[in-house]
């Protein structure tokens, strides 16, 4: 969580404990004895970050790597992006990942370079004016949006509640169980009374959820929404080593997952939830109207993203 335990630890810093030991740890070895190309995680807010903060260690100076700047969707972006270049032959084996520090986002000064003169100034909150508002509609935070969302579908309080509540309860049970264990990599950070060793999750560990049907709105005097049910403030990193089946094969290692393929939608943020914007390949319905049994072609396992949910067939 944002200055929390990993106060004092810089953006460089967390990636490179993710990005380096901890997955030469999970990969069966030392990532660059098998990995001839890197692709740099990406960083959803990047002010005083250090231009080349991706290539952390001895080890990942050499690799090529190519940041990615998409906001809560970098690290997502990242992975979208070595995939495309596994499936192009561009690259055998590749890093993708994301990292933010919370905790280390700047106030700026807008006139600070030029120099200010009469009159009064401003300085901005990196992390709300570059990350959490709206870029068209100035000073709108993002939870908004997501009250207009709850309202618009009917999402009631006491229903997100009791989603936050599960979430919570799950995210716990599941760290006293160890089942998150294997994919954290321990964190060393120093500071006045010696060194600390953090390897677990810090936020669920903290939420009381008897409490959460008491928190005010986070975002409107009579909102829905609250700290519970929005997405928390956190410092922390995560990565994944990439590469085609065959490489994988060839170099002994066992996938633990499979990319299939992805797709991107964008729209104002004011707007609803997509549906797929396209049928599948071989949908034969009319563009102006839902098909029918004899024209949906996929009448027996309908897409869950069909533009025509709920099914007509």
């Amino acid at each position: 969580r944002r200055s929390g335990r990993w106060l004092g630890l810089s953006l460089p810093a967390c990636g490179a404990n993710r990005g380096g030991k901890g997955l030469a740890q999970r990969a069966g070895g030392e990532v660059p004895a098998i990995d001839p190309y890197q692709r740099a995680p990406g960083r959803p807010a990047s002010a005083v970050r250090g231009g080349t903060a991706h290539r952390i260690g001895p080890s990942m100076q050499q690799r090529d790597r190519q940041p990615m700047g998409k906001m809560c969707g970098s690290g997502m972006r990242a992975a979208m992006s070595v995939y495309d270049g596994l499936v192009a032959g561009s690259f055998d084996i590749a890093i993708a990942g994301g990292m933010e520090s919370m905790t280390n986002a700047p106030y700026l000064v807008p006139k600070g370079r030029g120099g200010y003169r009469i009159g009064h100034g401003m300085i901005y909150d990196h992390m709300m004016l570059d990350g959490l508002e709206d870029a068209y509609d100035k000073g709108r935070a993002m939870g908004t949006f997501g009250e207009d969302c709850a309202a618009k579908y009917g999402f009631t309080r006491e229903q997100q509640d009791a989603f936050a509540i599960e979430s919570v309860q799950r995210a716990q049970q599941a760290t006293e169980a160890g089942d998150f264990r294997w994919e954290i990599a321990p964190v060393t950070v120093s500071g006045k009374g010696g060194d600390t060793v953090i390897d677990t999750d810090e936020g669920p560990r903290r939420i009381k959820t008897d409490k959460i049907p008491s928190l005010k709105p986070a975002f409107a005097k009579d909102g829905t929404i609250t700290a519970a049910s929005s997405s928390s403030i956190n410092d922390g990193a995560s990565a994944l080593v990439m590469m085609r089946e065959s490489t994988a094969k060839k170099l002994g290692l066992q996938p633990i997952a499979r990319m299939l393929g992805h797709t991107t939608h964008a729209q104002a943020p004011a707007g609803s939830p997509p549906r797929r914007s396209r049928p599948w390949p071989s949908c034969t319905a009319s563009s102006t109207g839902p098909p029918t049994a004899s024209t949906c072609s996929r009448s027996t396992r309908p897409s869950p993203w069909c533009r025509w949910l709920p099914c007509t067939t």
